[in-house]
């Protein structure tokens, strides 16, 4: 009996490879007519106002100071 290699043992006991499956295409439901000014699927309507929670914009800010941050210093070592 032929001794079989760590990589061959390690081989024959993972499960077989599964056949990929093909994901199911998504159904789109009619926006009704009530709703068909409100929804604008098109994206025709200009976006003008965007409101966000204080959270949202705290990390915001954060997030910007970081950046600012590491640009001054990197542009600080440059010079």
């Amino acid at each position: 009996m032929a001794a079989t290699s760590m990589a061959a043992a390690l081989a024959a006991s993972l499960p077989a490879p599964q056949a990929a499956s093909v994901p199911a295409a998504p159904t789109y439901e009619a926006i009704p007519a009530s709703m068909s000014k409100a929804v604008d699927i098109e994206a025709e309507i200009p976006l003008t106002c965007v409101q966000i929670d204080g959270l949202v914009s705290e990390g915001l800010q954060q997030t910007q100071l970081e950046m600012t941050d590491g640009l001054y210093c990197r542009l600080s070592q440059r010079y």
